[in-house]
């Protein structure tokens, strides 16, 4: 099986998108939760 260029390179950049995407989803609200008070945060579940 021969591995054509393009065909690698649209695998490293789905790859690269998809990973992108979930690292900012994943850490974005993390990182605002954390700057929250406890309590304040509770308060509103």
């Amino acid at each position: 099986m021969e591995c054509d260029y393009t065909y690698s390179a649209g695998r490293f950049l789905g790859f690269s998108f998809a990973l992108g995407v979930g690292m900012f989803f994943g850490i974005y609200p993390a990182v605002r939760a954390s700057k929250l008070d406890p309590i304040d945060a509770l308060r509103f579940e």
